[in-house]
């Protein structure tokens, strides 16, 4: 192809248009181009409409007409359809295999899954169950305190004696005892362990 006044041209065209531009003494210069431009002959493409089965078949005119092959295009397309079929029947099943393989490991991710959110949960559950139990243990030794405070008391004047009790119970008031069984109550039971 040659550029040549806003328009490419067949080089052979070209030459009979301005046959100066091959004259060695003008020099005259001009763009080749190798891009593919309409060649005004038609051309006829069948392929296969199916994702898996790659198949096309190209008819491009040449010296005769692309009527006059028709005949020849829907033999060679008759021909090729048992062809293809059989190119999709196993294209759909390997489609087919790759969908249950698929399947599989998506069951087993999820299970996974499935799996690491129950051990999260029973670890959370563990953690406040101990928490439970320090806070309780805690509680009991408070008690334990004041109790033993209480006993020793008994032996001092009753003046000494009402006051020691008096503080005793602003301090378990301040302190507050937690229930265990409330805490034991709101406290979220594990899900069962993951079946293997």
């Amino acid at each position: 192809m040659v550029y040549i006044d806003g328009q490419s041209l067949p080089v052979h065209e070209a030459r009979i248009l301005n046959p100066g531009l091959w004259d060695r003494r003008t020099k005259t210069t001009y763009t080749k181009s190798v891009l593919p431009a309409p060649s005004g002959r038609l051309c006829l493409k069948a392929y296969s409409p199916y994702y898996r089965v790659e198949w096309a078949q190209t008819w491009t005119e040449d010296d005769l007409r692309l009527s006059k092959k028709i005949d020849e295009i829907v033999s060679l397309l008759i021909s090729a359809a048992s062809d293809l079929k059989v190119l999709l029947s196993e294209a759909n099943k390997k489609a087919e295999e790759e969908h249950e393989q698929w399947q599989v490991a998506r069951a087993i991710f999820q299970a996974e899954q499935q799996r690491l959110v129950i051990e999260k949960a029973r670890e959370d559950s563990l953690k406040s169950l101990l928490k439970i139990i320090d806070r309780w243990s805690e509680s009991r030794k408070v008690d334990d305190l004041f109790d033993d405070i209480v006993a020793r008391s008994a032996s001092l004047t009753e003046r000494e004696r009402s006051e020691i009790l008096a503080k005793v119970k602003d301090a378990r008031e301040l302190i507050a005892s937690p229930d265990s069984t409330e805490a034991l109550r709101l406290w979220d039971s594990p899900p069962p362990l993951p079946s293997e």
